[in-house]
């Protein structure tokens, strides 16, 4: 019998981690209205969505590679020394979710989450400029080692 879907998938994803997504977008969309934006529920609900799903890939994404260099299993080794505490997802730890599902899960994630900025972007062109920023420090480590 396989364990219930969502309670999987909250545990997977760490989707406790939530309100940290959540209280920038929710603060972000109350400044501009302050600043007399007019508030419109889609924009708010795609850069919502988007922001979480990406926030969710995230974690998946580090547990995958955690999992695949042996770095989980290793942490898993000293908690009963008291050393460390129990890292990872444990749905891949307990052979709940393979490590393809995990990849196959941070994928569709961070393919929602590029869907949500395309459209944001359709309404809003402006935001490829902060959408693309954080590219380049990344992309800089990346080609310079």
């Amino acid at each position: 019998m396989h364990p219930p879907f969502l309670p999987l998938l909250i545990q997977a994803t760490r989707a406790r981690t939530l309100p940290v997504m959540l209280a920038p977008v929710l603060i972000g969309s109350v400044l501009a209205w302050q600043q007399g934006i007019p508030f419109r529920w889609g924009l708010f609900v795609l850069a919502l969505v988007g922001a979480l799903a990406a926030h969710l890939g995230a974690n998946v994404v580090n547990d995958v590679f955690d999992f695949a260099e042996g770095t989980d299993q290793a942490a898993q080794k000293m908690v009963p020394e008291g050393t460390t505490v129990a890292t990872g997802s444990q749905a891949l730890m307990s052979g709940k979710l393979s490590l393809r599902a995990f990849r196959g899960l941070a994928l569709a994630l961070f393919a929602l989450a590029l869907l949500c900025g395309v459209a944001l972007a359709f309404f809003r062109p402006w935001a490829l400029a902060f959408g693309c920023s954080p590219l380049a420090p990344g992309l800089c480590r990346a080609w310079t080692g």
